[in-house]
């Protein structure tokens, strides 16, 4: 049975803090979660499709 992966999307317009968060966040995890950033809505929204 396949299992479910956990994804993550932040949302900033400080390119140095979605950098941060994503490496803080993938470390955290051990690399189990898959961790989305994007600078604006628009880019949010083209990756949640």
């Amino acid at each position: 049975m396949p299992t479910k992966r956990t994804t993550i999307l932040f949302v900033d317009d400080d390119p140095g803090f979605l950098e941060a968060i994503q490496n803080l966040m993938r470390a955290y995890s051990e690399g189990k979660w898959e961790v989305l950033v994007a600078l604006d809505a628009a880019g949010a929204l083209a990756l949640s499709r």
